[in-house]
């Protein structure tokens, strides 16, 4: 029975929101045990910035870490947010910024300017619109963005060939049922 109550201080209860910076910490030392594994030497610095964590990478290799269209560092993001979901019931969005490249956090804003933009379209004309396509951690933002609006839904758009992980999205007046 002693073993019980030590495993559940060491694991802090689901519902207990973690402290950002023991978090960051935590992601720093993820991050530092998965980059050497994928072939990367890098140096890490963690800050907390408007309640989400930025990690900073800096490596030599920092465009094969990038990967394609910023594929490879929002696969890791990716992973290390579902990595963090396991172990916290909440955990604030993960960024990555490589080598002082553009942060996920500015681009995803621009990305949510536009879908306001083509949203106030649809309010005003009716028709619904399409989102170019989206990443997984984007299309969560979009869909968090639209998950209280009366009017507007977001629907996914099946799409054949491209991509796998970028994904369309429709912005539409919601179904009077």
């Amino acid at each position: 029975m002693e073993t019980d109550a030590s495993s559940n201080q060491e694991n802090p209860p689901l519902d207990a929101p973690p402290d950002l910076n023991a978090l960051a910490d935590e992601v720093r030392q993820i991050l530092g045990s998965m980059l050497p594994l994928l072939s990367f030497e890098a140096k890490l610095d963690s800050s907390v910035e408007n309640d989400c964590v930025r990690i900073r990478v800096e490596c030599q290799d920092a465009g094969r870490l990038i990967g394609r269209r910023g594929s490879t560092v929002n696969e890791i993001q990716f992973l290390l947010n579902r990595i963090l979901q396991r172990k916290h019931k909440t955990v604030p969005r993960i960024f990555l910024d490589v080598n002082g490249g553009q942060p996920q956090e500015t681009a995803s804003n621009e990305i949510l300017d536009r879908v306001r933009s083509l949203a106030a379209q649809v309010r005003r004309w009716g028709e619904a619109a399409n989102v170019a396509p989206l990443n997984a951690a984007d299309r969560k933002a979009v869909e968090e963005m639209f998950a209280r609006d009366h009017e507007l839904e977001v629907v996914p758009i099946e799409t054949r060939g491209g991509n796998p992980e970028m994904q369309k999205m429709r912005i539409q007046l919601k179904q009077k049922t």
